[in-house]
């Protein structure tokens, strides 16, 4: 994962990424993404 961030974004380090595996939800239907973008103004 960290060579593809590279490849795609460079070595701008300043870009917050996580990344977080679920292996089970509390309901067995459930399904969830979460995606959030954030713009600090320099």
């Amino acid at each position: 994962m960290g060579q593809t961030y590279r490849d795609v974004l460079g070595r701008d380090y300043g870009i917050a990424m996580s990344a977080v595996q679920v292996s089970a939800l509390m309901e067995d239907r459930a399904k969830v993404e979460i995606e959030v973008t954030a713009v600090v103004p320099g």
